[in-house]
């Protein structure tokens, strides 16, 4: 049987892994976001202004 002293260490072990992998999982995240983020006005992105998204035109309108 672990000791009391010991189960404490534990149990703030898991605890801090907890945390620092919660933190980590935000932080990617939110670079994904960001990144997808731009994708998508990128997409939306009509400059001509003729109602079709200039990344679904070819250039030179052809």
């Amino acid at each position: 049987m672990a000791s009391p002293r010991t189960d404490g260490r534990v149990k703030t072990a898991v605890l801090a892994g907890s945390v620092i992998s919660a933190g980590m999982a935000a932080v990617v995240l939110l670079r994904r976001n960001t990144a997808y983020r731009r994708v998508a006005e990128r997409e939306r992105l009509d400059a001509d202004g003729d109602g079709v998204p200039d990344v679904y035109q070819r250039p030179g309108g052809r």
